[in-house]
């Protein structure tokens, strides 16, 4: 069973134009150490980076807010409310990489 995260990468790669970038992904999320790998070809691609990021970010708070209306923690139009308005994106993160 794929996991969100892998999920999200596979979406991401699926629209992504620069056939070579393409490629390099696709291969990068076979095997042990995909997430990794993913993120270590994204950088050199920076454009691409920052798309992966703004896409990333859009899917985790579509995630949430879903989850959140579902589980009645917040009313449906509320949520729809929310879906709409439009988020910040962030960048790479800075600073030591987190273990492997």
């Amino acid at each position: 069973m794929l996991t969100l995260g892998a999920i999200d990468m596979e979406s991401f790669i699926a629209d992504v134009q620069d056939e070579r970038a393409k490629d390099l992904l696709w291969r990068a999320i076979d095997g042990k150490g995909a997430f990794r790998r993913f993120r270590n070809t994204l950088a050199e691609f920076p454009g691409l980076e920052t798309r992966w990021f703004s896409f990333h970010d859009r899917a985790m708070r579509r995630r949430a807010i879903e989850w959140l209306a579902a589980s009645g923690a917040v009313e449906q139009v509320e949520a729809e409310n929310a879906l709409l308005t439009p988020v910040t994106p962030r960048g790479p993160q800075l600073g030591p990489q987190a273990p492997g």
